[in-house]
């Protein structure tokens, strides 16, 4: 999470820049604070939205400034990484808003409260050239004739009393007497006892 304190003036727009990571999901807690820097303002009275302009694409992205501690001027910002992909950047403004006269209407900005720059980092995956990434196709051709049959592995099998050589044990099988805990292991002719 990122944070940053919006000091209120009533002249002039506060500062807002950040640098934040290309195309990663980005959390901003934001501080509200008046002009004398120490008493927080509720954030109930500025229904504070921030807006990202693309340097090199043009549009608004708006994102509510969801309440953390109205009372503390506490909240947070949640901007996607899908958000964050113009290379050149971001010019930030942060808006004071009041609700709207006409119920449904969206709310209405009526100052501007902070505004700034976010530089992006981390631009190396979408370059390309000798060095960078590639994509190759994966083809997947038709399903090859079935395999022979392998030979069975050892397995373990359990019961009361000794093992007996049944013929159809093969080397390195394991057995375990449930009546007394005791391992036998088939050596390829019989039944060995011991601790494994």
């Amino acid at each position: 999470m990122l944070n940053r304190t919006i000091v209120i003036n009533n002249v002039e727009p506060a500062i807002l820049s950040m640098r934040a990571p290309m195309g990663i999901e980005l959390n901003v807690g934001l501080k509200f604070l008046k002009q004398d820097a120490t008493t927080p303002i509720d954030i109930a009275t500025l229904l504070p939205q921030l807006a990202i302009l693309p340097r090199s694409r043009g549009g608004i992205y708006a994102y509510e400034v969801e309440p953390v501690d109205g009372q503390l001027g506490l909240g947070t910002v949640n901007i996607p990484g899908t958000a964050l992909i113009d290379m050149s950047g971001y010019t930030l403004e942060l808006y004071q808003r009041r609700e709207p006269t006409a119920p449904g209407d969206p709310k209405v900005a009526t100052g501007l409260l902070a505004k700034g720059t976010m530089a992006l980092e981390g631009k190396s995956y979408v370059q390309y050239g000798p060095l960078g990434m590639i994509n190759v196709p994966v083809v997947t051709g038709p399903p090859g004739p079935q395999g022979e049959q392998g030979p069975r592995g050892a397995t373990w099998t359990s019961g009361i009393g000794a093992p007996v050589v049944t013929g159809s044990e093969i080397t390195d099988d394991m057995y375990l007497d449930t009546s007394t805990g005791n391992v036998w292991k088939f050596t390829g002719t019989a039944w060995t006892l011991g601790a494994f």
